[in-house]
């Protein structure tokens, strides 16, 4: 009976790491768009000639996987003054498998969100209408966006690719990038260079 009750326990408890951690990737839980999705993009005609691909084995299904590879900021540390900066988010096609053309979707990027990691269908900062035919198989694409900071502390920046699930993937659990930290400084700043200065208080 003890042996039963343990084994129960350990079961239990292997699931509840493992949706923890589900959760904690900004899994996507579901293989349909999420409720009140976006449309997708419209094509961007002609589309190329594509053919479905047939399962090499049932263990492994032929379909792309999507994921965000990067977030950088371009200045890296940018001053806080109205100044504008440069945004780029990398999504990838990691599969051998391409996007079926006219499955197109949504990428959104985030500034300091109020759930993190993000979870499906959750709106960013700014979304980027996507081409399933930027990202064929093994391929990277570019997403840029400008932003203008207005507070002198330390951003968190996520991404995440195919927003609101409309590509059916591999791997629906690795589709959000971050946290990526972004420190804005102030355009002026006192620095004391000797302890006298110091002992004097400018800063303050």
């Amino acid at each position: 009976m003890k042996r039963t009750l343990l084994a129960v326990s350990c079961l239990a408890l292997l699931l509840v790491v493992v949706l923890v951690a589900g959760a904690g990737l900004g899994a996507a839980q579901t293989s349909q768009p999420v409720k009140d999705a976006r449309p997708t993009p419209t094509p961007i005609l002609p589309l190329p000639e594509w053919t479905a691909p047939e399962a090499s084995s049932p263990e492994i299904p032929p379909l792309p996987d999507l994921i965000v590879t990067a977030i950088e900021v371009v200045p890296a540390s940018p001053v806080i003054r109205g100044e504008t900066v440069t945004i780029r988010v990398t999504i990838k096609n990691q599969s051998v498998y391409d996007v079926d053309p006219t499955n197109n979707f949504w990428s959104d990027l985030y500034v300091d969100p109020g759930v993190q990691p993000p979870q499906l269908g959750q709106d960013g900062v700014h979304e980027w209408p996507c081409q399933a035919t930027w990202v064929g198989a093994g391929e990277s694409f570019v997403l840029v966006a400008e932003y203008v900071f207005d507070d002198v502390k330390t951003y968190s920046l996520w991404a995440q690719v195919d927003t609101d699930a409309h590509v059916l993937e591999s791997n629906e659990n690795n589709n959000v990038l971050g946290p990526v930290l972004v420190q804005v400084v102030a355009a002026n700043k006192i620095v004391h260079q000797t302890h006298e200065e110091f002992q004097l208080g400018m800063a303050s």
